[in-house]
């Protein structure tokens, strides 16, 4: 190295902008690919990326310390224009391929093909920008701290504009943008090296790739981009009457404004009249969490149809003069907030985290969905938690329903998915900020070709749980289970949980009774009955649900914030003891991510570890160990910490993109 110093190799400035806008784009990139992989595939596979991005940066630093003769001296800078500007170009050739692949997760060679390819075709960019790091940083060793600082503030400074970029860019236009970013590495690489042909190419790809961003995005908001998704969780994506995207999600609206039908709903009664018809519109958030937008006037009458959905149960023990404040967690189209003004709140918090949601809502279809038509409607763009914890005012009624709907039908496709609603922490937050005689209400997939509701089992042990820590000496006084009719529109019935910070009246629990009655809503667990098909009674004995939590096999115990997974319900231990439960589609996500784990270390066994090997067998190491173990505890303890900050931060800044960009 000090050779290579002494002989004259320098860095000049346009080094240090090259490595800097490079590691700006190779951070931008990998944070972009968990977004459309949330997208395109399962929940799953949207933090591959991380460890696809580590396994390509580590391949491409063995490629140069494998290959020293192919990176000499009087090479070295113009290898670096090359590298980046084939960088920039493979960003396109990856992302063009991996959206041509329609993903499914089977247990077949095809579907296991696609696991690998994917990880591969994904892996090349990274293995090139990792070429061009490494040569950074070990060409010029005068200079490593200076050049290693240009290399983090550029990563740092990627995170932080790739979530701002994504406020006017779709997903596909922005790794093009992406890659234009990388061809302007390429450009100042060249530049240093002083390589006529690197520059023009370099500017020449830059032009391009930009050109290619900006139009590419034109023509999505016109719906007809030539780079696009073109399958969506196993299906192939249909062309939508509107695709909006952010750091959140991908949220798409499709129907026709002005078809009337019977409304949608997942807890519908059978006793609604036929005549009940609306106008609606229905969005899915990243392919597969659905909600919808009612065309509404203004007039309450054309919202009655809502009175007969079991998620809305809470209300009609809660209407009446005495109704003063609702809060809704998730607004999505609006059919809760539509719901609140139904039974007569007199003021609606409708909390939404997604920005993309309430603008579609309240200006792209604003006058057809009319939400500014409700008096005391307050749209509040914000983290539910973080919204309750700070404000001053009491809700008789807070509503959770279905949020993350998809939960059940993608059989497991949010499991690995952090949510911060359903923890324990959480409800406790969501109890004080009721009125003494106010409800939690909780919506729930029930069945589902399952023969055990276990979501909803897990929801009770989470709320006897809450209550048994808030001192509830016994917690079935407060709790009312309800599951709706038979087979919705999914095929699956709906399940509602209402929690009381006191015990639930006479008059509460008489009138929840005659509204099951009238609409055929089937009676699961209250204070003084039990169905006796499930194991819900014995979650919510005195003493909380902690003796009881093994009445079925799948994992039901209380989510906290150190463990916010709600819908994982299984781990490798089950699998390994064939200690399964009666619901097999649980361990879905154990499988998935088995199989991921095995993709990625074949891929690094291969590419990594045979290299390493040989060296291995060419050189001594006696006297090296401390070493290797130095190393190795240096990098297993950054991703401890970078694991653990992501969940941490998950919670705190109310979603995973926010904290792996911050991490």
């Amino acid at each position: 190295m000090s050779t290579a110093a002494a002989s004259g190799l320098r860095a000049r400035p346009a080094t240090y902008a090259g490595l800097f806008v490079l590691t700006l784009s190779t951070l931008a990139y990998e944070i972009v690919l968990t977004r459309i992989f949330s997208v395109t595939m399962w929940y799953h596979f949207a933090f591959v990326a991380i460890s696809v991005a580590l396994f390509g940066t580590t391949a491409g630093a063995l490629l140069v310390h494998l290959r020293p003769h192919w990176f000499t001296e009087e090479r070295v800078k113009g290898q670096m224009w090359r590298f980046a500007l084939a960088y920039a170009v493979f960003i396109v050739v990856a992302i063009s391929t991996q959206l041509s692949i329609n993903f499914r997760v089977e247990a077949n060679a095809g579907a296991i093909a696609a696991v690998f390819w994917t990880c591969v075709i994904i892996a090349v960019p990274f293995t090139l920008a990792g070429v061009v790091v490494c040569l950074a940083l070990t060409r010029f060793p005068d200079r490593t701290n200076r050049l290693y600082a240009a290399d983090l503030v550029g990563a740092g400074l990627g995170c932080i504009l790739l979530v701002l970029a994504f406020e006017h860019f779709d997903g596909p236009s922005l790794v093009v943008l992406v890659a234009a970013i990388g061809g302007i590495a390429a450009f100042l690489f060249a530049l240093d090296a002083r390589e006529r042909k690197g520059i023009v190419l370099g500017a020449l790809a830059t032009v391009v790739l930009l050109v290619t961003a900006f139009g590419n995005d034109a023509l999505h908001a016109r719906n007809k981009p030539f780079i696009k998704i073109l399958y969506t969780k196993e299906e192939k994506d249909p062309k939508h009457r509107n695709d909006a995207w952010n750091a959140f999600s991908r949220v798409t609206v499709d129907g026709d404004p002005d078809a009337w039908g019977r409304p949608f709903g997942n807890g519908l009664s059978d006793t609604m009249p036929d005549d009940m018809v609306v106008n609606q519109l229905s969005m899915l958030i990243d392919s597969t969490a659905g909600t919808v937008m009612t065309r509404f006037s203004g007039d309450l009458d054309e919202t009655d149809f809502l009175r007969y959905d079991i998620s809305n149960m809470a209300y009609w023990m809660q209407e009446g003069p005495d109704f003063h404040h609702a809060a809704i967690i998730g607004v999505g189209g609006g059919r809760d907030v539509l719901s609140a003004a139904e039974f007569g709140a007199e003021r609606i918090a409708g909390i939404e985290i997604n920005g993309n949601i309430l603008d579609l809502v309240t200006d792209t279809y604003g006058e057809f969905t009319n939400l500014d038509e409700i008096e005391g409607l307050d749209l509040i763009n914000d983290e539910a938690r973080s919204y309750l914890t700070r404000t001053s005012d009491n809700f008789e009624t807070i509503q959770i329903s279905l949020i993350d709907t998809w939960a059940a039908t993608s059989a497991g496709a949010f499991a690995l998915s952090e949510n911060s609603l359903y923890t324990v922490e959480a409800w406790d937050t969501f109890l004080d900020q009721l009125t003494d005689d106010g409800i939690l209400t909780v919506s729930r997939w029930f069945r589902h070709e399952n023969p055990e509701p276990l979501e909803m089992l897990r929801t009770t042990a989470l709320a006897s749980q809450v209550l048994t820590d808030r001192g509830v000496e016994n917690p079935r006084d407060h709790v009312l289970i309800y599951e709706g009719p038979p087979e919705g529109p999914v095929g699956a019935t709906v399940g509602t949980i209402m929690v009381s910070k006191n015990p639930f009246t006479e008059d509460q629990l008489r009138k929840a009774e005659e509204v099951a009655e009238e609409m055929q809503f089937t009676p699961v667990l209250t204070p003084t009955y039990e169905n006796g098909e499930f194991p819900f009674a014995e979650l919510v004995q005195p003493g909380g649900p902690g003796p009881n939590l093994d009445v079925v096999k799948a994992d039901i115990s209380p989510p906290t914030d150190d463990k916010p997974f709600f819908f994982q319900m299984a781990d490798l231990g089950n699998l390994i003891r064939q200690d399964l439960p009666a619901n097999k589609q649980v361990f879905r996500s154990v499988v998935v991510l088995a199989a991921l784990a095995v993709a990625v270390l074949i891929l690094a066994a291969v590419c990594i570890g045979g290299p390493l090997y040989q060296i291995g067998r060419q050189t001594s190491h006696r006297g090296r160990t401390p070493y290797y173990l130095y190393f190795c505890g240096i990098g297993l303890g950054f991703l401890m910490v970078e694991i653990s900050q992501l969940m941490r931060l998950s919670t705190f800044l109310g979603h995973p993109t926010y904290a792996l960009a911050v991490v």
